[in-house]
């Protein structure tokens, strides 16, 4: 198996952003990783630890996911900053721990 693959995303959210427009935004951003078979893990926040976006299912991800999260950040007013870091190998593929 080859290694699972990913790549950072972090984000800053604008000042004086609404809670209830950052919910939102959070809602928008899963549901444009679950629709490419993706899932992300850490939080938004420039402070927090850089978040990742990997695989659910057992595909590779492709650059083309990564640019389809670079062009949604993009076109997100409520976001100050981001960075969309390249594809890259996270470590060993996940198995299954022997019975």
């Amino acid at each position: 198996m080859s290694p699972r693959e990913g790549f950072g995303f972090r984000a800053r959210l604008a000042d004086g952003l609404e809670p209830a427009a950052a919910h939102g935004l959070h809602a928008a951003f899963a549901a444009l990783v679950a629709a490419r078979g993706l899932e992300a893990s850490g939080a938004f926040g420039w402070e927090a630890d850089r978040g990742c976006v990997v695989s659910r299912a057992r595909r590779a991800v492709r650059e083309a996911d990564r640019r389809a999260v670079a062009a949604w950040a993009a076109s997100r007013a409520e976001l100050a900053e981001y960075r969309v870091g390249p594809v890259v190998a996270l470590g060993p593929p996940l198995t299954r721990a022997a019975p």
